[in-house]
């Protein structure tokens, strides 16, 4: 049984490890300049793009879950936040070959059964996100949640602590306005093994952080220890979960979802921010973006070794596709 704290949603779980917001440190802007001055060669997301030891202009969706994790690991992917996932993706490679390798299409009530899809998606109303995490992919008691199903028996979910079969990643992202490049140069020059970079289709980049964590319990301990160092340089305090959703790169973000405030009167209609009165509450409204946003691929490493990325030299040639390295 895991440690983490649930905190429930319409339309599924949303997970909040107790450490996750712990033990964090405030936001020091003059320090994150200070070590982002010694990686000034990290200029552009057109150098990174030259060090990355993968050609980023080939990787799909599937190609990018390929080289994260093992033949026969699962991945959930979402085209919406709040849910228990709508694809699920094998990575094939087995030897013998899996029946069940390659990409499933969910359905998002327990005991129906899934259907084969010809591919990953390319787009979502707010984007696509894959759980870092490999998971089984089916449906498990979720010990840990803060209260039990509608019909009274224990709560069950496919994307929870007790669904994950590894430890491997840590997700890092910054939204401090105004040090966009300055979080990319240290970033780049943190000894760590960085296995991508990516964009959440705005300005923020999100890196993927090899741990190999042995268990949930050694994850925690290494976040506790890493949270203090990474949050005075801008790292979100928030995202130090292990069971994460992350950004796939690849895909594109057509919208944006807001939430309406208001004030209820006593007729029992509602006035809302722009002066409007209605009956309704206020909710949750989507709005499609003018162009969509893209999810980009900025680095690719899945070997990565703990070299700073600010050490790296440029390919030369066509050098650098995921076959050749594996």
């Amino acid at each position: 049984m895991t440690n983490d704290k649930t905190q429930m949603t319409k339309g599924g779980e949303e997970w909040v490890d107790q450490g996750a917001k712990e033990n964090a440190r405030e936001f020091d802007a003059a320090a994150l300049r200070r070590v982002a001055a010694q990686a000034a060669r990290v200029e552009s997301e057109e150098w990174l793009a030259r060090v990355s030891p993968v050609c980023i202009e080939a990787v799909t969706p599937e190609i990018f879950l390929s080289g994260l994790y093992r033949p026969g690991e699962r991945v959930l992917v979402f085209t919406k936040y709040k849910s228990q996932g709508q694809f699920l993706f094998e990575v094939p490679g087995q030897d013998p070959p899996a029946r069940t390798a390659g990409v499933w299409l969910l359905s998002p009530r327990m005991g129906e059964q899934a259907r084969r899809a010809e591919q990953l998606p390319r787009e979502g109303r707010c984007g696509v996100w894959f759980m870092c995490q490999p998971l089984t992919g089916g449906w498990l008691i979720n010990r840990g949640a803060a209260r039990r199903s509608a019909h009274g028996g224990p709560e069950y979910g496919r994307r929870h602590g007790d669904c994950v079969t590894r430890w491997p990643y840590l997700v890092l992202e910054s939204d401090e306005e105004g040090v966009e490049l300055e979080w990319l140069q240290f970033l780049c020059d943190l000894p760590v093994p960085i296995v991508a970079l990516y964009t959440s289709g705005g300005r923020s980049i999100h890196a993927l952080v090899r741990v190999d964590a042995p268990d949930k319990h050694s994850w925690d301990r290494l976040r506790t220890w890493l949270k203090p160092l990474l949050t005075k340089y801008g790292a979100d305090k928030g995202v130090f979960s292990a069971v994460r959703l992350t950004r796939l790169p690849g895909c594109l973000r057509l919208g944006k979802e807001t939430e309406e405030k208001g004030e209820r009167m006593p007729d029992g209609k509602w006035k809302m921010a722009d002066g409007t009165v209605r009956p309704r509450p206020p909710g949750v409204v989507w709005e499609r973006y003018k162009r969509p946003l893209q999810q980009r691929l900025l680095y690719f490493n899945p070997e990565a070794d703990g070299r700073a990325i600010s050490t790296l030299v440029e390919r030369s040639g066509a050098a650098g596709n995921l076959g050749e390295m594996k």
